[in-house]
């Protein structure tokens, strides 16, 4: 980790420089007691890049976790009964396992496996190749509308983000919390120097894609950059309400 205290000597120091070269190579980056401006956002043609120097103190990133930890096994416990239905729902609607493992990078471009309910019918990723002339996105990323591959249970539970809760065990072992920018695919060499900063904070069972746009696949690592510049305890209840919100009134895939 990398630590700079300024005590005011640190005038003519490039901190947004620095900052970039750590999360390159995914080392953390902290400021102490710093008196720089970081009000200013910059937005360019292609990227938004802000001064990045929003940090987090220890403490509340300890109490963000905490809350998120208890929050999950609450969670958990409560539609443990609901879950076990639809795990066996998902058995009599379609042949393969209940969970569907997929590796996504969080923290740092840390490795991790994220668990959802299995949405699709069994080995469908091997039908991918036969779909990519489907795909809506542009980010080296697949998605498409109407997707064959999804059962009718599978629709129903990702319509109500249903197939999203066994990520709870991801939140429970420190992998993700339940706000914060998307953990997807891409891996850190993948990301241009100017959005590696998405990796610099734990990810998100939901973002504000997610809870405002949730079907644009546009930007997105431009919106978690803003939310990383915007970060307040305040905001991340906003998204999370956000959240039920979008899905209870169904306007999600």
């Amino acid at each position: 980790m990398v630590l700079i205290s300024n005590n005011g000597k640190g005038k003519g120091l490039n901190y947004l420089e620095i900052e970039n070269l750590c999360n390159s190579y995914g080392i953390a980056f902290n400021i102490q007691n710093g008196n720089h401006d970081i009000s200013n956002r910059v937005l360019t043609k292609n990227n938004l890049i802000s001064a990045g120097l929003v940090r987090y103190s220890p403490v509340k990133l300890y109490i963000k976790w905490m809350l998120d930890f208890l929050l999950a096994i609450s969670m958990l416990v409560v539609l443990s009964p609901a879950l076990l239905v639809v795990a066996i729902l998902i058995k009599l609607t379609s042949t393969g396992p209940i969970f569907f493992k997929h590796t996504r990078y969080g923290f740092y471009g840390k490795q991790f496996e994220l668990y959802k309910f299995r949405t699709m019918y069994e080995n469908a990723h091997k039908d991918q190749n036969k779909l990519s002339h489907n795909n809506i996105r542009k980010d080296g990323l697949f998605k498409m509308k109407n997707d064959p591959r999804v059962t009718k249970f599978g629709l129903f539970l990702r319509k109500t983000s249903i197939d999203e809760l066994p990520s709870l065990v991801n939140v429970i072992r420190g992998e993700i919390g339940f706000i914060g920018p998307r953990a997807y695919s891409i891996k850190l060499k993948d990301y241009k120097d100017c959005q590696r900063r998405r990796l610099s904070v734990l990810p998100g069972m939901t973002c504000l894609t997610q809870a405002y746009d949730r079907n644009s696949y546009s930007n997105f690592i431009e919106k978690d950059l803003h939310y990383l510049d915007s970060w307040s305890p305040r905001l991340d209840i906003q998204i999370f309400f956000k959240t039920i919100s979008t899905v209870l009134h169904g306007t999600g895939e």
